[in-house]
């Protein structure tokens, strides 16, 4: 989604240049870039809201609610790698976001070690 974003930004910075430009030379084809660019934007912020509606209320992957943080956007941790938390981001909170994921970690562990004595 992040890619279909930057498209659309890319298509609104550009599009009106590119739009004048041939305005100046045909009108109609002016008329076809700017339409081309808002529909595709129309259609990327249709396609987003219609995701954001299905997590909320199917409880999709994504959705606030979810415990997989792989569609959570609103997180800006996603974005930084596991071993830059104590170090450049150390003073934005990386150093508890590094004693949460150790301490989720060891927890993951620790159930499996008594799914394994269980089992046995």
């Amino acid at each position: 989604m992040r890619r279909a974003v930057a498209l659309a930004l890319v298509s609104l910075l550009v599009a009106p240049i590119v739009a004048s430009v041939l305005w100046t030379v045909d009108e109609r084809a002016g008329i076809a870039i700017a339409g081309a660019t808002i529909a595709l934007v129309a259609v990327l912020l249709v396609a987003r809201l219609r995701t954001i509606v299905r997590g909320r209320v199917f409880g999709g992957e994504g959705a606030p609610g979810s415990e997989s943080g792989e569609g959570d956007e609103g997180d800006g941790w996603s974005l930084v790698p596991d071993w830059q938390y104590e170090g450049r981001f150390a003073e934005a909170g990386g150093i508890t976001r590094s004693e949460q994921e150790q301490a989720l970690r060891e927890i993951d562990e620790r159930a499996e070690r008594e799914q394994n004595r269980t089992r046995e």
